[in-house]
């Protein structure tokens, strides 16, 4: 059974009621559940294709508007493993979902200042790709989670149960998303994401404040 739900993280002028900020929480706790948050368009249609191959509930988490395209084309998709959209040595991004876009950008500025970021797409929330994971955090000294959803127990939440679970990791973790705080106001989805400081340039700002400490 596959549900592939829209309007998920924020919606900007739908107002609050209408934002699906909480669904990972819930949703990745149910066993045997996969749950996938694709990038752009193209991840979306890899991923539908996809998840008519398991056997077992899936969850497609979709954005309301049309994000920018960040693949050329069908990329090399597959359940359970990230995709590096670009390379780096100094910071990696794992982002879960329509954060995508900013993550580049993002990467963009860093790299203007001499800041090398690995970006990487986290499609699949659950199962975790364990062996890429495994790989940043041996390399990487700086490891930056973004998603547009609650840091409270979504992609972020998850991939810091994990790290737990290691044993001297060479990198430190921060996660970027929604706070623990709800949204009482309308405004259009980039008005939203200011207000959970997810913008891109709050993101360069932290990726600035953590490596300076």
């Amino acid at each position: 059974m596959v549900f592939a739900i829209d309007r998920a993280g924020l919606v900007g002028a739908d107002g609050p009621t209408h934002a699906g900020s909480f669904d990972l929480t819930y949703l990745r706790c149910i066993p045997n559940m996969t749950v996938i948050c694709p990038g752009d368009a193209w991840e979306v249609r890899s991923a539908i294709r996809a998840a008519f191959e398991i056997d077992g509930p899936v969850y497609i988490r979709l954005a309301k508007k049309n994000e920018p395209l960040i693949h050329n084309g069908i990329p090399d998709f597959e359940i359970g493993k990230g995709i590096v959209i670009r390379p780096g040595t100094d910071v990696c991004f794992l982002n879960a979902g329509s954060l995508l876009p900013s993550a580049v950008a993002a990467s963009e500025a860093l790299m203007e200042i001499g800041i090398s970021v690995q970006v990487v797409s986290m499609h699949t929330v659950k199962p975790l790709d364990e062996t890429l994971l495994q790989d940043v955090f041996s390399k990487f000294p700086h490891v930056f989670t973004l998603e547009e959803h609650s840091i409270l127990g979504g992609f972020g939440g998850s991939v810091a149960e994990w790290l737990s679970d290691q044993i001297n990791p060479k990198g430190q973790l921060t996660r970027i998303g929604t706070g623990d705080q709800f949204m009482y106001e309308a405004g259009e989805k980039e008005y939203a994401q200011e207000y959970f400081g997810i913008t891109t340039e709050h993101i360069v700002e932290k990726v600035v404040q953590s490596m300076s400490r």
